[in-house]
């Protein structure tokens, strides 16, 4: 979990990607990843994108409360504000 820092892309300098790696790499044991902006389709979407993004929503408590273990990572890490970012 984690903030993003743009509305249309959360991770623009890679920083998270980067952080998720490294965790990656040091827990070579988990067998999958369910990444919300890289595993659901962002908007615009098309018709059929929302139908799926809505079915993934309804089963996203799954995701959180599985009954086989589930690892939840929350990047805490701040990065630097995007370049050309207007408040």
């Amino acid at each position: 979990s984690y903030g993003w820092l743009l509305a249309g892309d959360p991770d623009p300098q890679g920083v998270r990607l980067a952080d998720l790696q490294h965790f990656l790499r040091r827990h070579p044991q988990i067998g999958g990843l369910f990444w919300d902006f890289a595993s659901l389709p962002q908007k615009p979407r098309s018709q059929e994108e929302d139908v799926a993004f809505g079915r993934a929503l309804s089963a996203m408590g799954d995701l959180y409360a599985s009954p086989l273990g589930t690892v939840v990572l929350r990047i805490k890490r701040i990065p630097p504000r995007p370049e050309g970012f207007v408040e």
